[in-house]
């Protein structure tokens, strides 16, 4: 795995899980082992991206009867198929997003650091 912060590459696991937080109880829901793509074709194992991974434990949550649930999740995991699944199982989505992210805003391309701008100035004139 290769380590963006130390610039090196690392030996380890990387594991991709839920963890459950209502009313100051944590619990750890599904936790999944990722392998990388050339250790599932030397093993000859199906691949699967850390995305698609993320994708198929969001559709596979039970319905808790909860009335809201908040998705948080890395800016790693802030792509179309996620958010697609996570407001399509009708759950807000939380992440931090880098300035220069591009974004859709009433069918316009734009970066966050555009919208924020023009968003604050705006809300400071009204």
């Amino acid at each position: 795995m290769f380590d963006h912060v130390s610039k090196s590459f690392l030996w380890g696991h990387q594991f991709l899980c839920v963890t459950l937080s209502y009313r100051g109880i944590t619990i750890r829901y599904p936790i999944t082992l990722y392998s990388p793509k050339d250790y599932c074709k030397r093993q000859k194992l199906h691949f699967r991206k850390l995305t698609s991974i993320a994708e198929e434990l969001i559709w596979e949550l039970p319905d808790f009867g909860v009335s809201t649930v908040y998705v948080l999740a890395d800016t790693y995991y802030a792509s179309k198929r996620i958010i697609r699944s996570v407001r399509t199982r009708g759950y807000h989505f939380v992440t931090v997003l880098k300035l220069s992210r591009r974004i859709l805003v009433n069918g316009r391309s734009t970066t966050i650091k555009k919208f924020i701008v023009h968003h604050f100035r705006h809300q400071r004139n009204r």
